[in-house]
């Protein structure tokens, strides 16, 4: 081994390659983590239309659902899911529970205690560009499926109009009969109903 010329040549680009990979898997992360952000916010957004009153809990969810594909398909955020880097969930796909027993909670019980507070909206992130292969390291990601994350936003939804409305005539009739003899019953008048309001429509 008296030759060692080309020793040098090889450490250098050897160096080169696993700097190269690196500098590709930071930028990778930091982007997909700046991604994240982006994701939840729009899932956030979601959930804020969806928690405002509305008519019924139909037109919340759809609220939910036109206001997150405004943000993914519009011009600031979605060239960011055009180019193959990113996918989300569509705005069909997008998760969303009003609550009375439609929640999260399944997924987050730490013991018996029943809460309603895991309301809101879910979307899914899957992050392709992690699904490199770097020099001399290989593949970045042990599945086929790439790294996804569940990206949801909590908020307590208010009461739909139909709801407040539903439960102000329960509200009337168990005033009427408060008693259990219905005395109260010949006060009623056909003008007793609920007035919209402008909070939540009730």
């Amino acid at each position: 081994m008296k030759n060692q010329s080309g020793f040098v040549t090889t450490e250098f680009l050897f160096a080169v390659i696993i700097a190269f990979g690196l500098t590709m898997l930071t930028f990778a992360l930091t982007f997909t983590l700046s991604t994240v952000e982006i994701v939840q916010y729009t899932v956030y957004s979601a959930a804020r239309a969806q928690a405002a009153g509305n008519f019924d809990v139909e037109a919340q969810k759809k609220t939910a659902q036109s206001k997150y594909e405004k943000l993914i398909a519009g011009n600031a955020f979605g060239p960011l899911f055009q180019n193959g880097w990113y996918t989300v969930s569509k705005p069909s796909d997008l998760e969303i529970r009003a609550g009375n027993g439609d929640n999260f909670e399944g997924d987050y019980r730490s013991s018996n205690y029943v809460s309603n507070t895991f309301q809101g909206v879910r979307a899914t992130l899957v992050a392709k560009i992690l699904e490199m292969r770097l020099p001399f390291v290989g593949s970045v990601t042990p599945e086929d499926d790439g790294f996804k994350a569940r990206l949801t936003g909590f908020l307590i939804r208010e009461p739909s109009q139909k709801e407040c409305f539903d439960f102000m005539e329960a509200r009337k009739e168990a005033l009427w009969t408060v008693d259990g003899q219905n005395r109260f019953s010949r006060f009623r008048k056909s003008t007793d109903y609920a007035v919209s309001w402008e909070d939540n429509g009730c």
